[in-house]
């Protein structure tokens, strides 16, 4: 037996497992609204977590916003839409396009990483990592193979 014999092997294991009869583990369509929705939500509830987990934050010169003014955090809004982006392009089965989120990263971030790479690049990569675990979670729940 060779090693592409056993991981064919591994791999034919795996997906009987994993999907009785050849279906997704929630055969329910509502049921798969449901998992899909609340993935998305466990994805961009616990990503910030995550990063400051992670990666620690940066200090910042300058002085402190006034009291009662709001500060908008584009770094967070764009997190959640690299959550998003990546959490649909997983389940679509489209891993490619994650080569999306790379370059657009580097294209609208080049100075801030330039100057602070760790920050930056390690923030992106954990947010992007825990997008695609969950991808392939619910990937394995609610999709037929």
């Amino acid at each position: 037996m060779t090693s592409v014999d056993s991981l064919n092997a591994v791999r034919a294991f795996l997906s009987v497992a994993a999907h009785p009869a050849g279906g997704p583990l929630v055969p329910s369509p509502w049921g798969r609204v449901v998992v899909v929705t609340a993935g998305y939500v466990l994805t961009m509830a616990l990503s910030g977590v995550w990063v400051r987990f992670f990666v620690p934050p940066i200090q910042r010169g300058g002085a402190p916003a006034p009291a009662g003014a709001m500060r908008f955090d584009s770094g967070a809004v764009i997190g959640k839409c690299e959550n998003v982006l990546a959490l649909t392009f997983i389940l679509a089965g489209d891993t490619t396009a994650l080569g999306l989120l790379f370059a657009a990263k580097s294209l609208v971030r080049t100075e801030d990483i330039k100057q602070n790479p760790s920050y930056y690049l390690g923030g992106f990569l954990v947010n992007v990592v825990w997008s695609v675990i969950m991808g392939y979670v619910l990937r394995a729940l609610v999709v037929a193979r």
